[in-house]
């Protein structure tokens, strides 16, 4: 059996179990609807009739915004004869047309739509497969973005990629915490995100909207100093899961192990709930470094390189440089980053093998050509940079060389003077 054979199994079987998650969520869907129309039939079924009448499609297809309207709006009960019973104070019975009481089924209507709106972030999180006709780091052509083309996201950054600054203090200078719009309120105090929980969650949400910030320490340390804490007080953890709780961000710990490199970082991206809610509050998202990668990068499944690279710019822009993930690029070259900080500009690849082969020769040269016959790599650790160095210097090729694992060993909140790259031959 050849390595092509069981590259290609793999695959099939990878997509066949991604199928049969997403099958197994849509029959989840399906049961809750179904239970959920049931509820609404107890709750105001004429209310549902009528709408039916409208629209045949109610509620199959209602989303769980419609769902909650409806809900949301007190049934109005029938006058009840209640021979020898006295009437309540409006003249009619304190039970509903079915002759329960109208607040009997409100835990069980709030758990539902909690699993409805969990049920619906993990059906966007799931991203359906797609075959890679390239080897794990490397975008396919089909994949690269073209020139001029269209990005399907709330407000697509004007140069088609993800541009992120150094985080700034001042990003958050002005901020105050926004009036919540009158549909968003009872899902927000359902899950806690009140008073000082909505300032810090407002917080969160406004540099994922505006900024395209993805890791919880970034963020974290930007509201800490708003806020006048000290960093990693947990003043930003339990607002950050209340909103995934809320089904307005998917919150994930990343996690990478290679060799003697161990590291986790936790990531936060908003579901498309949680961009209309930036929206009607007038924050029109970006696309975010992670969303970018899942777009265009395989970032669902290549997950140590989806990490090594979220985190390397996280680290670059600590210090200093501005990050650009996925940029567009003209020719061969396919490289993962582009960082500029005044006029040092570099094109890196973020490479977590060490394979030595001819692809990987003519990577290394198709990164040198955009830069004037030089390479800039990220590996996880020491043993992987000084391979890939090596490799690099028996093809004639001249560069710099930096690893994660010696960037994380120092504190982020003290690395600001600290050097970016390594090595340089």
């Amino acid at each position: 059996m050849t390595w092509n054979t069981v590259y290609q199994r793999s695959l099939d079987d990878l997509l066949k179990s991604e199928r049969a998650r997403r099958d197994a969520l849509e029959s989840d869907r399906d049961g809750l609807v179904e239970l959920l129309t049931r509820l609404a039939q107890q709750h105001d079924g004429q209310r549902l009739e009528d709408l039916r009448r409208e629209n045949p499609g109610t509620p199959k297809h209602w989303s769980a915004r419609e769902w909650e309207e409806f809900f949301s709006r007190p049934a109005q009960p029938k006058p009840v004869i209640a021979w020898g019973k006295p009437a309540g104070n409006n003249g009619h019975s304190a039970n509903n047309g079915n002759g329960k009481n109208s607040h009997s089924d409100a835990p069980a209507l709030h758990q539902l739509q909690q699993e409805l709106r969990s049920l619906r972030a993990q059906m966007e999180h799931s991203q359906p497969v797609e075959r890679p006709k390239a080897e794990e780091g490397q975008r396919t052509e089909s994949q690269k973005p073209k020139p001029g083309a269209k990005i399907t996201v709330s407000r697509p950054p004007s140069s088609g990629a993800s541009v992120s600054q150094p985080p700034s203090e001042a990003i958050l200078a002005e901020f105050q915490p926004p009036d919540v719009p009158y549909k968003y309120k009872g899902l927000l105090d359902n899950h806690g995100l009140t008073n000082l929980r909505w300032r810090r969650g407002s917080m969160l949400l406004y540099l994922i909207a505006t900024c395209g910030m993805n890791s919880h320490l970034e963020m974290d340390a930007l509201v800490s100093r708003k806020e006048d804490l000290s960093h990693r007080s947990n003043s930003t953890r339990k607002p950050m899961d209340n909103l995934a709780s809320a089904g307005l961000a998917i919150v994930e710990t990343m996690r990478m192990e290679m060799d003697d490199f161990r590291t986790s970082v936790k990531m936060l991206r908003l579901t498309d709930e949680g961009r209309e809610l930036c929206q009607a509050l007038g924050w029109l998202a970006v696309e975010s470094d992670w969303d970018r990668l899942i777009r265009l990068h395989q970032g669902n499944h290549q997950r140590n390189h989806t990490l090594a690279v979220l985190y390397f710019a996280l680290l670059t822009r600590k210090r200093g440089w501005t990050t650009e993930i996925v940029p567009d690029t003209k020719g061969k070259a396919d490289p993962d980053m582009l960082i500029v900080k005044g006029k040092e500009k570099y094109y890196v690849e973020i490479e977590l093998g060490s394979r030595g082969n001819e692809k990987q020769t003519a990577k290394w040269k198709n990164l040198a050509g955009l830069q004037g016959g030089k390479v800039a790599i990220c590996a996880p650790n020491v043993k992987v940079r000084e391979r890939l160095v090596k490799d690099c210097q028996l093809a004639k090729i001249g560069g710099v060389a930096t690893d994660l694992a010696t960037l994380v060993a120092k504190r982020y909140y003290e690395s600001e003077n600290e050097p970016l790259w390594l090595k340089e031959w």
